[in-house]
């Protein structure tokens, strides 16, 4: 069976250069500033986000998504992530950040969602657009939150 593939968008702004901003973009550092982040690192040669790194994360009655950094430029402030959640669907996260100013970055987010189930691409198709939004504000007040006061944000 074939399945369609579902991009979901959003631009961020941080409070932060993306010197600042960008090594937040890592799984263990998501645990900062994500309230309920939690994640198992598998492979990295510096413990931090990498070209190759791999990790997982609890998936409620399924088993764990498995994650791998697919593209790594810090220096050009771009980063891929590819997650499968076995027997559900595999993602793509790529995100491109820039400077706007010396203080702000703006973070370009693309989510390629491929369904491996009838019954997830229907929740991609009818259900899935709301909870994106709604996490990807939260992402964006915790990481700004972060910024400003070195914080977690209680949702």
């Amino acid at each position: 069976m074939l399945f369609n593939q579902y991009i979901f968008e959003a631009t961020h702004v941080y409070h932060a250069d993306p010197k600042t901003a960008f090594p937040l973009m890592c799984p263990v550092r998501e645990a900062d500033y994500l309230e309920g982040w939690k994640h198992n690192m598998i492979h990295s040669k510096s413990g931090l986000v990498e070209l190759g790194c791999v990790f997982s994360t609890p998936n409620d009655q399924l088993e764990d998504t498995i994650w791998t950094v697919s593209q790594y430029d810090p220096k050009s402030f771009i980063i891929e992530f590819i997650r499968v959640t076995s027997g559900v669907e595999l993602v793509t996260i790529s995100i491109f950040m820039r400077p706007l100013d010396s203080t702000r970055a703006e973070a370009l987010i693309r989510y390629v969602h491929t369904p491996l189930t009838e019954a997830r691409e229907t929740y991609l198709q009818t259900q899935h657009e709301g909870n994106f939004n709604a996490d990807l504000n939260y992402w964006e007040a915790a990481l700004n939150h972060y910024l400003a006061t070195g914080t977690l944000l209680k949702k």
